[in-house]
C-alpha cells in the first residue's frame, strides 16, 4: 500500500516590506530604522496560513552576519523622539515637535500608509505591522494595492509584497538604480552607487568563494541603508505518494 507524507518545496522567495526612500517622512533614514526596530517577526510567523521560515538579509537562503533586523521597541520609540516625533501626554499618536507657537494650528500626526497586494498572508503581515507601528505611536492605514498601481505612481510610503528571485540570486532588478524608475521593483526607489558598484562586483565575481564575499558586501550595504525589511521566505507543503520515486 501507497503512504502518503507531506515534502517542503523552499522556493528563492522572499517577503519584504519596502521603505519608499523618497518619501517625505521616510527619506529620514532614522525613521526607518526605528520603524524596523519596532517589527517583531517571530510573531508574524504564528499568523500565517503558509509555512515559513524567518530571514535576516536579502538572499532567502544565506544568513546574513551583519543583520540590522533587530527588534527593540523601547529603542524605536527613543529614535522617534530623537527624531522630533514625541508623544504628548495622554496621547496614542506622535505628532511633530515644531517651534511654532501658535497654539491653534494643528500639529502634524506621525500618520503610515502600508500598501499590500491581495492575498491573505500579506494582509495579515500588513495588519501586524500596523500593530506593531501603533506601539510606536504612529497612525497606520492599510491599502490593498495592485503592484501595477505601484510602479505607475512610485508614491507608496510601505510596500509589502513576496519578490521572486530568479536562481542565480541575481538582485538588480530590484536594488539597481535602473529598477528604481519607470517599470522597475525597486520598490524602495533607492538608487545608490555604492549599491550599484556591490552589484557589478557580484557579476564580476569568477569563483564560488569570490561570489559569496561580494553577495555579503553587497548584503552588508544594503543593510546598511534600512530601505527594506527582510521578512519571511515562504514554503509550500505538497502530499507526497510513496509510490512516487
Amino acid at each position: 500500500t501507497s503512504k502518503i507524507h507531506t515534502a517542503q518545496l523552499e522556493l528563492p522567495q522572499e517577503t519584504v516590506v519596502f521603505f519608499n526612500t523618497k518619501d517625505s517622512l521616510l527619506q529620514d533614514v532614522k525613521i526607518r530604522e526605528a520603524l524596523m526596530k519596532a517589527i517583531q517577526p517571530s510573531e508574524i510567523l504564528g499568523l500565517l496560513q503558509a509555512p515559513s521560515m524567518l530571514v535576516n538579509g536579502p538572499y532567502p537562503f544565506i544568513n546574513s552576519a551583519s543583520s540590522t533586523q533587530t527588534p527593540d521597541l523601547d529603542k524605536a520609540r527613543q529614535m522617534l523622539n530623537d527624531a522630533g516625533w514625541i508623544l504628548t501626554e495622554g496621547a496614542s499618536i506622535r505628532t511633530l515637535k515644531t517651534k511654532d507657537t501658535n497654539a491653534s494650528s494643528t500639529p502634524q500626526e506621525l500618520t503610515l500608509r502600508i500598501n499590500v497586494p491581495e492575498q491573505p498572508d500579506l494582509q495579515k503581515v500588513a495588519e501586524a505591522l500596523q500593530r506593531f507601528w501603533s506601539l510606536a505611536g504612529a497612525k497606520v492605514e492599510i491599502n490593498v494595492s495592485d503592484v501595477r498601481e505601484i510602479v505607475a505612481n512610485r508614491n507608496h510610503q510601505v510596500y509589502v509584497t513576496n519578490i521572486q528571485i530568479s536562481p542565480n540570486q541575481d538582485m538588480k532588478p530590484f536594488w539597481s538604480s535602473t529598477a528604481a524608475t519607470g517599470a522597475g521593483y525597486n520598490f524602495a526607489n533607492l538608487a545608490d552607487r555604492d549599491i550599484d558598484a556591490a552589484l557589478i562586483a557580484i557579476d564580476q565575481a569568477t569563483s564560488t568563494e569570490a561570489i559569496a564575499i561580494a553577495q555579503q558586501h553587497f548584503s552588508d550595504k544594503l543593510q546598511s541603508k534600512f530601505a527594506a525589511y527582510f521578512l519571511l521566505r515562504p514554503s509550500y507543503a505538497y502530499a507526497i505518494s510513496s509510490d512516487i520515486k
